[in-house]
């Protein structure tokens, strides 16, 4: 969505510290957990994805056959992600509906090339909040680097051409929260249910 500004800082999220502990003893066998269907909603993109939910009531011919929620019910890490996500992030966006919930880990030296989203993507507040990341990762809009602090809010305008470039030693972790206008959501469902 175009936020207006190329990267919007939101807030400081309090509740990051007790995220950081459990991301931080995910194993390389829960990040490929849901490797089929991070390639089937990014087409491979660089890195792996934990999803935690995404809305079933939208139906594109991308996210047809793809129901995350069911993955990690119930788990101390999906309930801290969703409380996160309701409490302090949502009341940013009072009048939005959770579209997808995941995180993203990108390998060190790794790369996403220059791209803007398309489609109803463009229409979804695309919320960042890094967990562990560094100076040495770049995030670039519109030719515009930038740091992303771990522990902090920041909603993309992914309207824009944004990039991202892992230049450091470690993974990259970000929550991202895409958030759907309540009004969006109505023309979802007339335009793409069938």
């Amino acid at each position: 969505m175009d936020c207006g500004v190329k990267l919007k800082k939101l807030a400081q999220l309090p509740s990051i510290d007790g995220l950081l502990e459990m991301v931080r003893s995910l194993t390389d066998a829960d990040w490929d957990l849901h490797k089929e269907i991070q390639i089937k909603l990014t087409g491979g993109r660089n890195g792996e994805a934990i999803y935690f939910y995404l809305n079933d009531q939208i139906r594109t011919p991308q996210f047809t056959n793809v129901d995350v929620r069911r993955l990690l019910p119930g788990t101390p890490l999906e309930k801290c992600v969703m409380d996160l996500v309701n409490n302090e992030m949502r009341p940013h966006y009072p009048d939005t509906q959770i579209f997808r919930v995941q995180f993203a880990r990108m390998p060190a030296g790794g790369v996403i090339e220059p791209h803007w989203d398309v489609g109803f993507l463009k229409l979804v507040h695309r919320l960042h909040v890094p967990v562990i990341t560094n100076e040495n990762v770049i995030f670039t809009i519109d030719d515009e680097n930038f740091y992303l602090e771990p522990g902090w809010l920041y909603e993309l305008n992914n309207r824009a051409r944004h990039s991202v470039a892992n230049n450091s030693t470690e993974s990259r972790v970000h929550l991202l929260v895409d958030l759907l206008p309540k009004d969006d959501n109505r023309f979802f469902r007339l335009t793409y249910h069938g």
